[in-house]
């Protein structure tokens, strides 16, 4: 198992476990980016009846497990490191994974927005919308 999966899959088991204790039943992250630019737009904890859940749990503190990559003697370096943030950190840390794996690019030129929604069981859904820039072409003869 390569850095960024062991990274993954450490996350993922932290923020399942954090929801389990604070009743979460599905956290939903929007994103939206184009021009170059992504970023994550929202993110709200839900109870089991999809109902938004008003405490402070996404400001509940815990490690995420992030990796960097070193460039020395012709090859990549890949390390783990952690910080503490939030859980709300946890669950965008979570997301952006299978939002790159299923649909990478997708903040490059009209880029794109949808839902991302991670169930305390650690499956999910991505909601993805595409932008996409038409063009007509018609031409006359005078």
């Amino acid at each position: 198992m390569n850095t960024r999966t062991e990274a993954t899959e450490q996350n993922k088991a932290t923020l399942v476990k954090l929801m389990k204790e604070w009743g979460i039943h599905q956290i939903a992250v929007e994103f939206d980016g184009s021009g170059d630019s992504g970023q994550i737009e929202n993110v709200t904890a839900l109870d089991e009846n999809g109902k938004e859940i008003e405490n402070d749990s996404l400001d509940e503190r815990c490690e995420i497990v992030y990796t960097s990559q070193t460039y020395k003697e012709g090859g990549w370096i890949y390390e783990k490191f952690t910080r503490t943030e939030s859980l709300q950190d946890l669950a965008e840390t979570v997301a952006y994974t299978p939002l790159e794996d299923h649909f990478g690019g997708w903040e490059i030129n009209e880029g794109s927005y949808g839902t991302i929604v991670i169930n305390a069981d650690g499956t999910g859904t991505i909601d993805y919308n595409q932008r996409v820039v038409d063009i007509e072409t018609d031409s006359a003869t005078f």
